[in-house]
Parts: structure tokens; sequence; C-alpha cells
């Protein structure tokens, strides 16, 4: 856990000096949300690791329900899958992700995925 502060604190240093010299933008604020989400959930697992089952039940109950909203943090103000993406492409300057529904309202996307030869399924 010690490892984990010594590197969120490291990177919002410098995200502030980016950001003091203009240079940050949303990629490096998802740097730091995909950053604080990780090492939130690693932490509760290493809690209750610690403290054990027990904390669920009756226990430090702190630690128990850490522990179950632990993927809450993961999702608020966007998913950890969303973050990876924003620094792969604004960041790493990687190409999209093809999505063949593009454009396309969510209400008329198709349900399922597609098979190999095309087919849905």
């Amino acid at each position: 856990s010690h490892v984990l502060n010594v590197v969120g604190a490291q990177a919002v240093q410098r995200v502030a000096e980016r950001a003091a010299h203009g240079q940050a933008d949303g990629a490096v604020a998802a740097m730091l949300k995909l950053l604080k989400g990780m090492t939130e959930a690693r932490l509760a697992t290493i809690a209750l690791d610690l403290v054990g089952a027990d904390a669920v039940v009756d226990g430090d109950l702190d630690t128990g329900v850490d522990f179950l909203m632990r993927q809450t943090r993961a999702l608020a103000g966007g998913s950890n899958e969303m973050q990876r993406n924003l620094i792969a492409e604004r960041l790493l300057g990687m190409p999209r992700e093809h999505a063949p529904d593009a454009g396309v309202p969510f209400g008329q996307v198709a349900a399922g995925r597609s098979t190999t030869d095309g087919r849905r399924s």
C-alpha cells in the first residue's frame, strides 16, 4: 500500500507540473482517474485480506463495506476501460477502435454480438 501511495503522489505532482505549464488535458486527468480507481480497489482488497472475511459480517465493518464497494470507484466518472481508451488514443496516439455501429442511435443498435461469419448471435 505504501508503494501505491507513493506512486499516486508522484503522479499527482507530475500532472500538477504539466498543468502549471499548460500541458495538461483530459487524457492526463484520465491517467489520474485510472490510477485512483485501480489503487482504491487494490487497497480495499489488501485491507480485507489483512482483516479477514469476518469484516464483511461483524468485524471492521468499514473494511468490509470498502471491499464490497471497491468497483463503484472504478465506474464513477467513467469506467477504467473508458479511461484506458482515452489514454491510448490521446496520449499514446493509438488509432481509435473500429465501431461498426458508430453514429447509430443506441436504440437502433442490434442486440448481440456478430459471429466470425457476420451473423448475429
